[in-house]
């Protein structure tokens, strides 16, 4: 494996990371690639789960990726007794697919989910309004939602009700794979991460 100044030195490789960290930081604006990655946990029962998720923010100089859940929901479990996770990430648009290795914790009722329910959209949180734990067995199909939200967002205070189902999962990766999917032939490279220290190698696809 190339060491971090061998990454400098090789430009190619140079270019894919700055490519990886621009597309990462951005995949929470609506409708930018990488945005909806699936995140594969252990299950409690030792089965894979995995479920499309939001990707809300990256800090690449701290290789943190945060996402948001319902605290009720058996993802926050699965973490919290396995914190090995993967997210699997791919754009159509360049044909990149991103798999991302790496531990993560949940934060819910302390500062760190209190800063993120904060800064979140009204209309991101009113899910964390529903009745029922995800997953939760229904006779009819519904959102689970009080019935003086539905159709609507509603005010802050209102919201604010949802805050004991909030929670927040943070991830610090360290590896991503890289693949690039095209005609002419497949590429493909891993980097990983510790701290200030990154290395990265080319594989085979």
């Amino acid at each position: 494996m190339t060491g971090l100044a061998d990454i400098a030195a090789d430009a190619e490789l140079a270019a894919i990371l700055r490519e990886i960290e621009t597309a990462l930081e951005a995949a929470s604006r609506p409708g930018a690639p990488f945005g909806r990655p699936v995140l594969a946990t252990c299950g409690r029962d030792g089965e894979p789960q995995a479920r499309t998720v939001i990707l809300r923010h990256a800090d690449m100089e701290k290789q943190v990726l945060r996402l948001h859940t319902d605290a009720r929901s058996p993802k926050c479990a699965e973490i919290r007794g396995f914190p090995c996770v993967n997210l699997l990430a791919y754009d159509p648009e360049s044909d990149v697919q991103l798999r991302i290795k790496g531990k993560a914790r949940v934060h819910a009722a302390d500062e760190t989910a209190r800063a993120a329910f904060e800064a979140a959209t009204a209309s991101s949180l009113r899910a964390y309004l529903a009745e029922a734990a995800p997953g939760t067995p229904r006779g009819v199909l519904g959102t689970g939602l009080p019935e003086d939200v539905e159709g609507l967002v509603p005010d802050r205070a209102r919201l604010e009700a949802g805050w004991q189902n909030f929670a927040v999962i943070l991830i610090e990766f360290t590896e991503i794979d890289w693949l690039k999917l095209a005609r002419d032939g497949n590429r493909r490279a891993r980097f990983t991460f510790g701290g200030a220290a990154r290395a990265g190698e080319w594989l085979q696809p």
